[in-house]
């Protein structure tokens, strides 16, 4: 299994005082099941994470900003 858990996403998000942002990661990033567990895109969390608690330390986070972080590095990855 690869990607993160919800419990393991809201951890995350709370370590980062991000924990308000969780129904709008789950709504971009929640992807599958496997079995009973909903499984979240690492790489999509990850970037939102760093992408949003660098805005909000910076203290411009106006609001927050998703992004289809996946897709990009796929189609970086294609162009070189």
């Amino acid at each position: 299994m690869f990607g993160f858990t919800e419990d393991e996403t809201l951890k995350f998000l709370k370590d980062y005082d991000l924990e308000y942002c969780f129904p709008i990661v789950k709504e971009y990033y929640s992807g599958y099941k496997f079995y009973d567990k909903e499984i979240f895109n690492p790489v999509d969390v990850v970037n939102f994470v760093k992408n949003n608690f660098e805005q909000k330390r910076k203290g411009i986070a106006s609001e927050i900003k998703t992004d289809t972080y996946w897709c990009d590095l796929v189609s970086n990855k294609d162009k070189s």
